[in-house]
């Protein structure tokens, strides 16, 4: 499934918890989206590394090949809302689910 970053906190152990990070780097990453499975997230262990696949920058341009790779998962939030909080030792990392405007689920089969 496709998620878009929404934002990107401080953590509690930052000293500045729950606040916006406002570093160019986290800056950059708001509004990217990723591909992420949320069946196989819920399974990622305490202290793990995960790596999570662009699809898309901020300006929604395609991206290939360029994954996120945060700092050691701590907690994993999955919400009924479609709303997932990806926790690691130094961000937190909210994301929602995309779904591109003005885009239709018509699937494209091609016959030979």
């Amino acid at each position: 499934m496709l998620y878009e970053i929404t934002s990107i906190r401080y953590t509690e152990r930052s000293g500045e918890p729950g606040r916006e990070k406002e570093d160019e780097d986290s800056r950059r990453r708001i509004g990217s989206i990723m591909e992420i499975d949320p069946d196989e997230l819920i399974r990622v262990p305490e202290g793990s590394s995960i790596s999570i696949p662009y699809v898309m920058d901020a300006e929604k341009e395609p991206v290939s090949g360029k994954m996120l790779c945060p700092s050691p998962v701590m907690k994993i939030h999955i919400k009924n809302n479609g709303i997932i909080l990806i926790e690691t030792k130094n961000s937190v990392y909210e994301f929602k689910a995309y779904e591109p405007s003005g885009q239709s689920h018509i699937t494209v089969t091609l016959h030979q």
